[in-house]
């Protein structure tokens, strides 16, 4: 038997004595049998290990379930030890393959995080006698061979440091690179994307995996990024090109925001396991997104998710890129040119600034001053402003302004601020021009039904000091509800808030309010605040994308200020509705926007959404 001619010059020794300490060095180079009064045993140690926090012994003996313990000096360390199956060992020994001969220790180490230095193992075999081994040579990183046997080890110490911290790399240290010829995981990058200055990125892709894994990006200047706050969403796709692989969650898609990505530098994405460190995928430099926050958005919402994780997605991820592009878009807003024309002779001292955007369309100007020339209270104490927000709106507007004028007697200005602002922008825009105390923002797709309507609003305004903003009834063409208030309401299939129309569609006569009312929220399309509180609150956000909810955002800044919302039901006015709106690209596109200014409106707004007060209303 080839065991027997190992160790036949061992055996004629003389009687069996208690063994001595043997070399470190020797003792975990090769195997060892040690002859008892019972008979004999045999013991190797194929490494030790330093892991952080643990100290891991691996080795086998030549029978199974060993007494073994470890000391640091003459101190007893406390431990875990577990069987393992070595065939290799088996094969060796010449014993069944089902008798588990190879051993893990797991000790605790955390003294000043500093290697210990006198390490012993003793070890009781079966057959009695005790053997001891000089101090330990302890290694720091993990052969491939040994790390099958404690890759999860040294997973769970690389799960117990602070990602990216030194502790961290020192524990990834003794990870070898992975070179199995079965890979429990697989991953790929399929998009990276950047802001244009310093906005940081996002890359997509997917990565699967059959037991617990790390997964990380290292840019090529050694920036880390984990997926802590990565989106992760089914791949059916994926999972059948790996239909072989046990895959642990079926949610192996992914986008992850890198802030650290900058332009012109690529990466890797990589995965730790218990099989060791695996280089994934590599990447190019990302694609820079445009400066424009409405074609970065484009851009960016172009990488696809499923519908159901875009909430989650957009927040985590599109809008810390999205947002500090907006911040610099409107930046640069304020350095344009802004040209001002009037048509006619304004009003001296006007009561209340008529601010009127315009997009898409033009034709609605002429019915709007008509219904103003119809108005004294509007002809004899406001000013119109027009902020033409469109360029392809500017040769109309020349061409038309001073006949405009001559039908209808009403004098205007209007505003070209050099660029689309969008409907807060060129709001704001309006109300930096305005003269009045008073600032009534207007949508150009709604007509006032009668005289006076005006000037009751301002009464209402004048005689109720807690209110901050008000608003009438608009009403469709055929007559029923457009707008009576609104409310906020949760749509639980998306997981966001929306800004809900009380009675839309409804008879007038459905309408529950017939005088003054408080209300939870009010319109943006026919609204007047005082020029003071207007600009105390900052405006109107220009924060959102083309145009959803900055009606509702500033109405939270009304209420956030300690002023309420009121509504008057006894003006009515005709609302077109989203007139503009229709002209903004595919519907998909527009959907996505929706999504992502609900998910920024419910960030700024929790305190107000999840406490309405419509059920008081």
């Amino acid at each position: 038997m080839m065991r027997e001619q190992a160790w036949s010059h061992l055996r004629g020794k003389a009687q069996p004595s208690p063994p001595k300490a043997l070399d470190a060095a020797d003792f975990q180079r090769h195997h060892h049998r040690v002859l008892f009064d019972g008979g004999e045993a045999t013991i190797k140690i194929d490494h030790v290990l330093r892991v952080g926090g643990k100290i891991l012994l691996l080795g086998w003996t030549s029978e199974p379930d060993p007494a073994l313990e470890l000391q640091s000096g003459s101190a007893p360390l406390a431990i875990r030890v577990r069987s393992a199956s070595r065939p290799d060992v088996s094969a060796f020994l010449e014993t069944p393959a089902s008798e588990y001969l190879g051993f893990v220790i797991c000790a605790q180490w955390d003294v000043n995080n500093e290697t210990p230095t006198a390490l012993t193992l003793k070890w009781r075999p079966r057959v009695g006698g005790v053997l001891s081994s000089t101090p330990l040579l302890v290694e720091h990183k993990a052969t491939t061979e040994a790390f099958e046997h404690v890759g999860d080890l040294v997973m769970e110490e690389l799960a117990a440091r602070p990602f990216g911290s030194a502790a961290w790399l020192e524990v990834l240290s003794a990870f070898p690179k992975e070179r199995s010829d079965r890979p429990i995981v697989a991953g790929a990058v399929d998009f990276c994307v950047i802001g244009p200055d310093t906005a940081g990125g996002a890359i997509s892709g997917w990565a699967l995996h059959e037991e617990p894994a790390t997964f990380w990006i290292e840019d090529d200047d050694g920036g880390l990024c984990s997926f802590e706050n990565a989106q992760w969403w089914e791949r059916p796709d994926v999972l059948n090109m790996f239909d072989q692989m046990n895959v642990a969650d079926p949610k192996v898609g992914f986008m992850v925001r890198v802030p650290g990505l900058r332009p012109r530098h690529g990466g890797a994405f990589y995965a730790a396991s218990r099989q060791g460190v695996s280089l994934l995928a590599r990447f190019t430099a990302p694609k820079i997104l445009s400066a424009d926050p409405k074609k970065a958005a484009a851009e960016l919402f172009a990488v696809p998710s499923p519908p159901a994780n875009f909430i989650d997605r957009v927040s985590a991820i599109d809008w810390p890129i999205l947002g500090p592009i907006v911040e610099r878009h409107q930046e640069r807003l304020q350095e344009l040119p802004v040209e001002v024309s009037t048509v006619g002779f304004r009003c001296a001292s006007p009561k209340v600034s008529v601010v009127i955007p315009l997009y898409g369309r033009m034709d609605f100007v002429e019915h709007q001053l008509m219904c103003f020339s119809l108005d004294p209270y509007i002809r004899d104490h406001c000013e119109i402003l027009y902020v033409v927000d469109d360029e392809r709106l500017i040769p109309s507007m020349m061409g038309s302004a001073q006949e405009l004028l001559t039908l209808y007697g009403t004098p205007f200005t209007w505003i070209w601020g050099s660029i689309n602002r969008g409907f807060s922008g060129a709001n704001n825009l309006g109300a930096a021009h305005a003269r009045a105390d008073a600032l009534l923002f207007l949508n150009s797709d709604v007509f006032p039904k009668e005289p006076g309507w005006l000037e009751q609003l301002v009464a209402a305004l004048d005689n109720n000091p807690d209110i901050g903003i008000i608003g009438p009834r608009l009403l469709f063409a055929e007559g029923g509800i457009q707008h009576a208030g609104m409310i906020n309401r949760r749509l639980e299939s998306l997981g966001i808030w929306i800004n809900h129309h009380v009675k839309m569609g409804f008879d007038p006569a459905a309408d529950s309010h017939v005088t003054l009312a408080r209300m939870e929220l009010i319109t943006g399309a026919c609204a007047l605040m005082r020029r003071d509180d207007f600009v105390r609150l900052g405006g109107w956000d220009v924060g959102y994308l083309i145009g959803d909810f900055e009606d509702s955002d500033l109405c939270f800044k009304v209420r956030q200020d300690g002023m309420t919302v009121g509504y008057l039901p006894t003006i009515e006015l005709t609302h077109l509705e989203r007139q503009s709106f229709a002209l903004w690209g595919e519907s998909d596109f527009r959907s996505k926007i929706t999504l992502a200014n609900a998910a920024r409106h419910q960030a700024r707004w929790k305190q107000f959404l999840e406490s309405p007060i419509s059920k008081a209303l």
